[in-house]
């Protein structure tokens, strides 16, 4: 019975750290996809065969979808993995409304995405709820990511960004 209980437990903790360990590769490279279609097509891959889908892991694979779409040439290619990425992201955050690291993924791409696509609409929303749940990201380079990319974008004051501590 112990050795069942022990290899029960095993289990559960194998699957955890591999579900880490891919969220982790996600995050290492979402900012390399965004310059090299090489990464992005190498991180749809791999999650494409995932078993476990967190509703992080359906976030990011919906922002590598998104990102994608720039890599592609048909317009008609190009609209359907925007949408197949808009319609993870959906998901992700009807699975987990105000997890900052879900509003900060859709956010990177409301901010860059044409205009024609009209994807725009929530920023203002994601603004307010990374800064709202900061406390609750799950790493010091993460939060950096983040603080970076409002400062780089111009997204937040002075004032606002002196609330964001590392």
């Amino acid at each position: 019975m112990n050795t069942l209980i022990y290899y029960g437990l095993s289990l559960c903790l194998a699957t955890n750290i591999s579900v880490q360990s891919n969220i982790e590769q996600l995050r290492k490279n979402y900012f390399g996809a965004t310059q090299e279609e090489s990464i992005c097509k190498q991180e749809i891959e791999r999650i494409n065969g995932s078993t476990s889908e967190s509703a992080i892991e359906m976030a990011y694979h919906g922002a590598y979808h998104m990102l994608w779409a720039k890599y592609l040439s048909a317009p008609l290619s190009k609209l359907n993995s925007f949408k197949k990425g808009k319609e993870l992201m959906d998901s992700a955050l009807k699975k987990r409304y105000g997890d900052p690291e879900i509003h900060f993924l859709r956010l990177t791409i409301q901010q860059h995405a044409p205009g024609i696509l009209k994807y725009n609409k929530n920023i203002q929303e994601d603004i307010h709820q990374i800064t709202q749940h900061w406390e609750s990201a799950p790493s010091t380079q993460l939060k950096k990511q983040i603080k970076e990319f409002f400062v780089s974008n111009q997204l937040l004051d002075e004032t606002h960004l002196k609330k964001l501590q590392l």
